[in-house]
């Protein structure tokens, strides 16, 4: 067999074996739900007004969420960047809630899991979701839109 076939195979192999286990894992799951959430209620939940500010500019929201998927706390990084966007943000997660619990074995370990929530202003001047990036004691899970 040619080297670039066993390469491609072996390639592919990985690729799938990495999905496999990436979907196996609780807080990934956990991650995409939520992340799902968020983005199909940004494309309802409309701002009472346009969100001034350039089309593209983000902000990174760090939401902590208790066992029982309750909203302990929202801090927003870097606030003085867009202070719209972060208040658009900061409704969305909260009328999102409450969130499902958080999964075994994260919710054995750490009773409180954090989610970095980037948002973005697009076009029409609402709010879409970046990526969602689960937080749980050492393990850190990107979902990435």
């Amino acid at each position: 067999m040619p080297r670039i076939i066993q390469s491609t195979l072996l390639t592919l192999i990985l690729l799938l074996l990495t999905s496999v286990v990436q979907a196996a894992d609780p807080l990934v799951e956990y991650s995409q739900n939520i992340a799902q959430k968020l983005s199909r209620l940004a494309t309802v939940l409309l701002p009472p007004k346009p969100i001034d500010g350039d089309v593209g500019s983000e902000i990174t929201l760090l939401v902590d969420l208790n066992k029982n998927g309750t909203l302990n706390d929202i801090t927003i990084a870097k606030p003085e960047v867009n202070p719209e966007l972060a208040m658009a943000g900061q409704r969305l997660i909260r009328m999102a809630g409450p969130y499902t619990n958080i999964p075994p074995p994260t919710v054995n370990e750490f009773p409180i899991i954090r989610l970095s929530v980037t948002v973005l202003l697009n076009d029409r001047h609402t709010i879409t979701i970046k990526e969602v990036c689960a937080i749980g004691g050492y393990k850190v899970v990107y979902v990435e839109f």
